[in-house]
């Protein structure tokens, strides 16, 4: 699968967001473990995944800084494991991946019925030419705005 561009981008983002609200909507969350319950009563959680190491460690410490426990992953691969494991609040994705895109990796949480509900950020080094999504930041990041949008995305779904 190509990473989409412009159009196909933003076509797939508002997709995947749509999905992500129905399934919240459709009940088909199921109950948190134990341990993740324990950490909502901290700081959110956010897995990040990115192949790129200093884009990576640039946006975990701005995530840290502002409140957030972050659990970074630089492979697909290992990405759906530690979803399943961690139960994100939310997860920021880079689009292009070696492999499997940011998107295919959305697409994999939407068909998991324990993944479905996680508001799924995506960032890239691809300009969005069709206007701005608070779901796609393109680099460089305006980090201000990406952590108002988790937070926004994360208060909606809680």
């Amino acid at each position: 699968m190509g990473v989409p561009c412009g159009k196909e981008m933003r076509s797939a983002v508002q997709r995947l967001s749509t999905n992500s609200t129905k399934a919240g909507l459709q009940g088909k969350m199921k109950k948190m473990s134990p341990v993740h319950t324990e950490k909502k009563k901290g700081k959110p959680t956010v897995v990040v995944v990115d192949a790129n190491r200093a884009h990576l460690d640039e946006l975990a410490r701005h995530l840290r800084a502002n409140g957030f426990h972050v659990v970074s992953c630089r492979s697909m691969r290992g990405a759906l494991g530690q979803l399943r494991r961690t139960r994100p609040d939310a997860v920021i994705l880079e689009v292009i991946m070696p492999g499997v895109s940011g998107f295919e990796l959305a697409a994999r949480m939407q068909a998991d019925v324990d993944l479905s509900h996680i508001p799924i950020i995506f960032t890239s080094d691809i300009q969005n030419s069709e206007g701005e999504n608070h779901d796609y930041f393109p680099r460089p990041l305006d980090m201000d705005g990406l952590v108002r949008s988790l937070k926004e995305r994360i208060a909606t779904r809680r």
